[in-house]
């Protein structure tokens, strides 16, 4: 009986606990378990299993560890841009809000008095907070005060 019981033993139990301490283990994040067996009854089909499949989670883990990585770059350098951005709209709204405060203008000649206490023409104002170029004309009205002999008033 005592033979039995160790042949039991040796055959049967310590290689559980071997296996058992082996997943306890990979549970708690330790993939550098390796089991081997040579042995062919189902002992021995279970311990090459969990070794085929200890690798498999190991590998999974730290292909999943560099994917994080990877998507944490990107998410940083989106969060980059994206601050940047935010800044360009500050300084745009900044620039809008300038333009549409009440602008100190000549009354005769009508240039605008910038920040900085300067005269310039309304046309480079505009241009500089906005970059909004200007094309010129003369209005009908006008036509008729600075070319009266063009004016077409009597046809």
């Amino acid at each position: 009986m005592i033979v039995v019981g160790t042949t039991v033993h040796r055959i049967v139990l310590t290689p559980l606990a071997t296996l058992t301490d082996a997943a306890r283990g990979v549970s708690e994040g330790d993939y550098t378990v390796k089991l081997s067996s040579e042995r062919k009854d189902e002992i021995g089909t279970l311990t090459r299993a969990f070794s085929e499949m200890s690798v498999k989670v190991r590998d999974h883990a730290e292909n999943l560890e560099l994917r994080v990585q990877e998507r944490t770059t990107q998410l940083n350098e989106t969060n980059l841009s994206l601050h940047e951005n935010m800044e360009k709209l500050e300084d745009a709204l900044t620039k809008v809000k300038t333009l549409s405060s009440m602008l100190p203008i000549c009354a005769s000649c009508k240039k605008i008095r910038d920040d900085k206490g300067s005269w310039c023409n309304i046309e480079t104002y505009i241009l500089e907070h906005t970059g909004t170029e200007f094309s010129h004309g003369i209005c009908p009205e006008c036509s008729k005060k600075l070319y009266p002999e063009y004016s077409n008033d009597d046809r």
